[in-house]
C-alpha cells in the first residue's frame, strides 16, 4: 500500500489527523487539532438551594479563558469555575 499526503492516518481512539509535511518528507505525523482536544474546564451551576444544578464543558486553553467563557452562565445564578479538581473560583450572580 503507498502513502501519500492525501492519506488519512487512524490513531488508536480513532480520531482522524491528516497528513502535515514534516521536515523530513519520510514521516508521517498526526496533526492534533483543537476540535479533538477535550476541555479539562468547567462551569457548575449553583441552583438556589446551594447544590449543583448543572454543569457546562468550557472551551477555553487556559484558566482565564475559562473564567472569561464561564461569565455567559452567569445569569441569576453563582458559576463555580473548575480545572479537574481545582476550583478556579466562584462567580457571583448580581441578582
Amino acid at each position: 500500500m503507498t502513502l501519500d499526503r492525501s492519506t488519512v492516518i487512524r490513531s488508536r481512539h480513532h480520531r482522524t489527523a491528516f497528513w502535515h509535511p514534516s521536515v523530513t518528507e519520510s514521516a508521517f505525523a498526526p496533526v492534533i487539532t483543537r476540535s479533538i482536544i477535550m476541555s479539562d474546564y468547567r462551569a457548575y451551576i449553583i441552583g438556589q438551594d446551594g447544590h449543583f444544578h448543572d454543569f457546562k464543558v468550557l472551551d477555553a486553553v487556559d484558566d482565564q479563558g475559562a473564567i472569561k467563557a464561564a461569565n455567559q452562565f452567569v445569569n441569576g445564578h453563582d458559576v463555580e469555575v473548575w480545572h479537574l479538581d481545582r476550583k478556579l473560583g466562584v462567580l457571583k450572580s448580581v441578582e
